[in-house]
């Protein structure tokens, strides 16, 4: 299946939104009709506990919102679907907005859907964390970058809004508006001796570096790594990290908001630099991922006790490793790099790894 080019949408895009500066956004129709899945329009599907107020509520743009009454006791969610996909392929480095309203503090996940890959979620935390906003009643703003949704094939989106969170203590309401999808940004290119990922060393980031916050972050993967005791390779700053108890996997990754166009550090004289230590027995992998479809993109390196690569010595002191560009882009398309460095375990949970000084650098 061959998606065409002139079939993307582009510019900014209506989910639900009144906006001036939103010139095409989704036409909406009721489910139910028996043409609805030969049509073009979109449906909101409510799949549970999310009633439609029958009392008005003020929007934070426009005339209308939606609007819900939530009973305690139950999970709720509800998504924007299309009968077919759309060619979203000009949002994957761009933003979902919305505005939200609610008083209730229980955890919250927003979500999109692909055809051709599957669904992502990410959690809408309490202010001040990742995408938070305050559950005081009042509408506020939240712009999640769409590159964090993991496999996600952009050209067959066909949910690009759906919300879901776990059963409330109380009944409660909750308000969405201003549902838009942003086009991509340009992909920044660094151009130098090196590109810093999570370095202190000034020598290794005189191309840039990926700043944390700001740029992007490290996320731990489904609570699998807590921060341990550990001192830095160089610099003050390391990633010392352990198993959470419990855990039989584990794994993270420096994600940045809007990928990377890395081809200056491909070829020969390109490598991945990094300073790691551990004494733990298991089996992990660090990796480098382009796109935003799982298995599609993917370069892993498998360090086991057995045989480590790269000369690493798992002694409990530091080793710098270096993995040559051209061993990554033979899976990994460096004008698009989702994820700049990847750590997974799937055999076990570690005691301790610490990483540090991480890098692409040119010879």
């Amino acid at each position: 299946l061959m998606i065409a080019d002139d079939h993307a949408l582009s510019g900014p895009f209506g989910v639900f939104t009144e906006r001036a500066t939103v010139m095409n956004s989704l036409e909406f129709t009721n489910p139910n009709d028996p043409d609805f899945n030969y049509g073009t329009a979109a449906a909101l599907f409510n799949w549970n506990n999310m009633t439609a107020r029958t009392k008005t509520t003020d929007s934070v743009e426009g005339k209308a919102a939606w609007s819900f009454d939530i009973a305690a006791g139950q999970w709720f969610g509800m998504g924007v679907m299309t009968p077919s996909f759309l060619n979203m392929r000009n949002y994957s480095d761009g933003y979902l907005n919305f505005a939200i309203k609610t008083t209730s503090p229980g955890p919250m996940r927003v979500g999109i859907k692909s055809s051709r890959a599957g669904e992502s979620f990410l959690v809408l935390g309490d202010d001040g964390a990742e995408f938070g906003f305050a559950r005081d009643g009042n509408w506020h703003r939240v712009r999640i970058p769409l590159n964090r949704f993991a496999n996600i094939d952009f050209p067959t989106v066909h949910q690009l809004f759906m919300i879901k969170g776990d059963p409330p203590a109380t009944d409660t309401t909750l308000s969405i508006d201003d549902v838009w999808w942003e086009p991509s940004q340009s992909r920044p290119r660094p151009i130098g001796n090196a590109f810093g990922v999570f370095t202190d060393n000034d020598d290794h980031k005189t191309a840039g570096e990926f700043r944390q916050g700001t740029d992007g972050n490290f996320f731990v993967w489904e609570n699998t790594l807590q921060e341990s005791d550990g001192g830095p390779f160089e610099g003050g700053t390391v990633k010392s990290l352990t198993s959470r108890p419990g855990r039989t996997w584990f794994g993270a990754a420096f994600t940045p908001n809007i990928k990377y166009d890395l081809r200056h550090f491909g070829g020969a004289r390109g490598k991945l630099h990094f300073a790691m230590k551990t004494t733990s027995q298991s089996v992990f992998k660090i990796g480098l991922k382009s796109g935003n479809v799982d298995g599609i993109g993917q370069k892993w390196f498998t360090f086991d006790p057995k045989m480590d690569p790269f000369k690493f010595v798992r002694d409990g002191a530091w080793h710098v490793v270096e993995i040559p560009m051209q061993e990554i882009e033979t899976e990994v398309d460096l004008s698009e790099v989702s994820q700049l460095f990847q750590l997974l375990g799937a055999d076990g949970p570690i005691t301790e790894i610490l990483l540090d000084d991480v890098c692409f650098i040119v010879e």
